[in-house]
């Protein structure tokens, strides 16, 4: 009988020791893969424009804004851009930051190669804009938001793969 009660107690702690290392083995698989991470974080800048900071006034100013951002689904550049065409939040508001960048502006695509950063926004970007000031100031947000990071050294603007856009 005593042998009996042995054999089913080592079965036991056996199958429990199988199934520990199955789960064990699920749970570790399942983080590898990047399914139960917590989201990345990193701050970065966003440029917006913001006349009561600046006493002297240049289209080309802008004002870098700290922004947290998610980078688990895109790159720091794209969710940087991402965040500027959000726009200011209330706070940022509130302390007189705004953006030249039309409402409704989406980005299509951006591209990083050997320095030269390529942004393709959709047709909202360059709807109704006008002026040599309003067009430089568009494109001092977008460029000071990419510069931020050492792989970017210049930035070429397309509206629509169109480079011919944001002219006076």
């Amino acid at each position: 009988m005593n042998n009996n009660r042995t054999v089913i107690f080592l079965g036991a702690l056996l199958a429990a020791v199988l199934i520990g290392t199955a789960i064990f083995w699920w749970i570790s698989r399942k983080s590898d893969a990047g399914e139960v991470t917590a989201p990345s974080v990193t701050t970065v800048e966003v440029h917006f424009i913001n006349d009561q900071i600046s006493s002297n006034i240049s289209c080309e100013q802008t004002h870098g804004v700290p922004r947290e951002i998610n980078i688990e689904a895109a790159s720091a550049p794209e969710a940087s851009l991402k965040a500027l065409l959000a726009g200011p939040n209330d706070t940022e508001r509130k302390l007189a930051y705004y953006t030249n960048i039309n409402p409704g502006t989406g980005l299509n695509s951006l591209s990083i190669d050997q320095g030269v950063a390529r942004v393709d926004f959709n047709e909202s970007l360059n709807f109704g804009v006008a002026g040599s000031c309003l067009v430089t100031s568009i494109r001092a947000q977008i460029e000071n938001t990419l510069r931020q990071f050492p792989a970017i050294e210049t930035v070429e603007i397309m509206v629509n793969g169109r480079s011919d856009i944001l002219q006076p």
